[in-house]
């Protein structure tokens, strides 16, 4: 993923936190994460298709229901989020 987007891991993290601001991703990780073959569906952080010969990471939000999918890194960047939302400040 990052080497096709030229994300680097603090713009990731930049999006993830975003989107957890926003309340389009959970402030917390799941208890349940599945993985799996790269479906084709766009990545919840960087929005760039999950190719099938990458591995996608899935979740799905405890409270509403909804799906979401991840590269690996950008998994990771959502998690590290949520350990600094959850400290009770987004880090920088």
């Amino acid at each position: 993923m990052p080497d096709k987007s030229g994300l680097l891991d603090v713009e990731l993290r930049l999006r993830a936190r975003q989107e957890i601001e926003k309340g389009r991703l959970p402030g917390s990780t799941a208890l349940s994460l599945w993985g799996g073959r790269g479906s084709g569906q766009a990545c919840t952080v960087c929005g760039d298709p999950i190719q099938a010969d990458q591995v996608e990471y899935e979740i799905a939000d405890a409270c509403g229901g909804e799906v979401f999918r991840f590269h690996l890194p950008c998994h990771a960047a959502w998690q590290f989020e949520c350990a600094g939302a959850s400290n009770g400040s987004l880090t920088q």
